[in-house]
């Protein structure tokens, strides 16, 4: 193929550079860095060329949404149609081939800049299992891989959810939120992409209590907006005094030209973007990155669902069907759940909340996955 020359913005660090094409693929500018230009499918390609049919990773494609629906099975037993986006590297040539029999996409993802996010087509019951064991079979087959870069988000179906609905979510996911974080890395608590958040519920919701559809739709629309007072990263911190003292950590660092994520520790890089785009700007009512947290309630304006962000990267197809049956079970206990339910749970002691959480969230299918997953990451926690 011919080269052609063109100009454009790197994908990493935004600098300009004029890069030499062997043929429409991802091409090294002057920084090193990969170029945000997408393969077109070549047979083949130069040695000289970085395309993504040499690097071994699946062309990007995306479809419209189309639903399955399944049957319920005990592996995933709510109706609730769930769609995973898997963030991998390496690996994943060919799997076209199975997304385009579900309709469902590969595109680039920001944290993962030398890899891909695969985006299931939205099913319910037998026919979520059945993609996701698919999909995933393709990616182990083909070497795909995790890193501390992955992540793993599901988003659930909330079409039926009203305001007290939604509400109903946020106190029961206040009551559980630390039970669902004890199945995940301890890396996953204090990142960036996927926030703890029961302390900006119990800050500025009421305790469960009977709402008129006006105050519950306020009290979404003020979580959903947050505010100078009640940025996300706040809540990581257990004291006013201790987020202070990690911001002027992040403030000296910062005049000092130190490469901060290096020197900073778990806490003090919660404090990286508390400044800066991802911290909602309350003069004009800006929301970019209140999405940022593990319970996404943002995205019921713009998806329909709710989005669950604090699962570490995995391409395993057991973990990924637990965990979105898990997110499922979520929504439905909290569509149904009652006030004066709620109210005792809310004051439960913390020690309490895990056998609450096991018995009456996870599907008993998924029982051995949760305990197992609480005591590895407990063990890790330890030797912390």
């Amino acid at each position: 193929m011919p080269a052609t020359v063109e100009t454009v913005i790197c994908a990493r660090c935004h600098a300009t550079h004029t890069v030499g094409y062997a043929c429409d693929c991802i091409e090294a500018g002057s920084c090193g860095h990969l170029a945000a230009s997408e393969c077109v499918a070549c047979a083949s390609c130069p040695a000289c060329c970085r395309c993504r049919t040499a690097t071994g990773l699946p062309e990007f494609r995306q479809h419209a949404t189309l639903f399955h629906r399944g049957r319920k099975t005990a592996e995933m037993p709510s109706s609730r149609t769930v769609s995973a986006e898997i963030e991998f590297f390496r690996g994943g040539a060919g799997v076209s081939a199975v997304l385009d029999n579900w309709q469902a996409s590969c595109v680039r993802d920001g944290s993962v800049a030398d890899g891909a996010e695969i985006n299931t087509a939205p099913a319910s019951g037998s026919e979520f299992v059945k993609q996701l064991t698919e999909v995933s079979d393709f990616l182990l087959a083909t070497g795909a891989k995790v890193d501390s870069r992955c992540g793993l988000h599901v988003h659930v179906d909330a079409g039926d959810f009203d305001y007290r609905a939604h509400v109903r979510l946020l106190w029961l996911w206040a009551i559980i939120e630390e039970s669902m974080y004890s199945l995940v890395p301890a890396s996953r608590e204090y990142g960036i992409y996927a926030c703890k958040r029961e302390r900006e519920i119990r800050a500025m919701l009421p305790a469960p209590c009977a709402l008129t559809a006006d105050e519950a739709q306020a009290a979404v629309f003020a979580i959903v907006r947050g505010g100078a007072d009640n940025a996300p990263y706040l809540y990581a911190f257990n004291t006013t005094e201790e987020y202070n003292a990690a911001r002027a950590a992040y403030d000296a660092a910062n005049a000092k030209g130190v490469p901060y994520l290096r020197a900073a520790t778990l806490k003090e890089f919660a404090m990286k973007k508390v400044a800066g785009k991802v911290n909602p700007n309350p003069k004009d009512g800006s929301t970019y990155g209140r999405r940022y947290f593990g319970l996404n309630v943002k995205a019921a304006f713009e998806h329909g669902t709710i989005e669950f962000r604090l699962h570490g990267g995995t391409v395993e197809s057991q973990k990924i069907i637990a965990w979105g049956a898990i997110c499922a079970s979520i929504l439905d206990y909290a569509k149904t759940a009652k006030i004066e339910d709620l109210t005792d749970l809310w004051v439960m002691p913390e020690s309490a909340r895990w056998d609450f959480f096991l018995a009456n969230i996870v599907p008993p299918a998924h029982w051995a996955y949760a305990i197992q997953r609480r005591a590895k990451f407990a063990a890790q926690r330890a030797r912390r």
